[in-house]
């Protein structure tokens, strides 16, 4: 019995030895992610109302229908990490889907 409770010490006082005394995570790194949502956030949106000033500029289209197209627009991307998800969880894998998709934006980057 006594070696039992040995043996747990020792592990905890392993695994106390092995965590870093540095804090990780938690509120230290909620500036850098809120900061990097509403960066995106705000680039989404204004590349929907450009794209919507564009569809009724040059493709003449009525605006309540340029305001449905982009919708319908929006909402496709905004369910595209779903699919991804779902695609690299059942088919491909982590990996191959991340290359993948950052070669297509940077593809799309040197474009555009």
């Amino acid at each position: 019995m006594a070696t039992t409770l040995e043996s747990e010490n020792s592990r905890t006082d392993e695994d106390k030895a092995q965590m870093p005394n540095g804090k990780q995570g938690g509120w230290i790194t909620f500036p850098f992610i809120s900061g990097s949502t509403i960066g995106v956030g705000l680039a989404a949106a204004g590349a929907t109302i450009n794209f919507l000033v564009y569809l009724i500029q040059q493709y003449n289209v009525r605006s309540i229908d340029a305001a449905q197209i982009a919708n319908i627009i929006t909402g496709c991307l905004n369910l595209a990490p779903i699919v991804g998800a779902i695609v690299a969880d059942s088919f491909f894998g982590c990996y191959n889907i991340l290359v993948l998709s950052s070669a297509i934006q940077l593809l799309v980057c040197v474009v555009l």
